[in-house]
């Protein structure tokens, strides 16, 4: 089995990423330490959509407050 650079198959580390995408540290960490196309795609791909929902949430929450000034 292929591993990577922490030791993991590229798989798992791949599906690591991914899962554990909404802390969006950990998918930096792979990022940084990965030399693997494969693990730092899944990674990138991981830190930005988490990334986004993360902001997207924060723009949406920020909504009624501004509608309430409104009138």
């Amino acid at each position: 089995m292929v591993q990577d650079g922490l030791g993991l198959p590229k798989n798992s580390a791949a599906t690591l990423a991914v899962l554990l995408g909404p802390t969006v540290i950990i998918p930096v960490i792979f990022l940084i330490l990965e030399k693997d196309k494969f693990i730092r795609f899944h990674a990138v791909q991981a830190a930005l959509t988490f990334l986004s929902l993360a902001v997207l949430g924060k723009v949406l929450g920020f909504v009624p407050i501004v509608r309430n000034f409104g009138g």
